[in-house]
């Protein structure tokens, strides 16, 4: 599903973690994606920085 996102011109924009309760308790992370109407009419993505501060 990341890659046809990808490939669509969609761009990871965030990583929840612990975001989503599933039916049987368990928790789990959630990935955010989204694409600007301009970055698909010109066909160049905008990246992003995800871990931009050091540790």
């Amino acid at each position: 599903m990341r890659k046809c996102f990808s490939k669509a011109g969609f761009v990871k924009e965030g990583y929840l973690r612990n975001a989503w309760e599933n039916e049987d308790g368990t928790v789990t992370d959630n990935i955010v994606y989204g694409a600007i109407k301009e970055d698909w009419v010109l066909g160049n993505p905008t990246s992003i920085k995800i871990d931009d501060v050091p540790f």
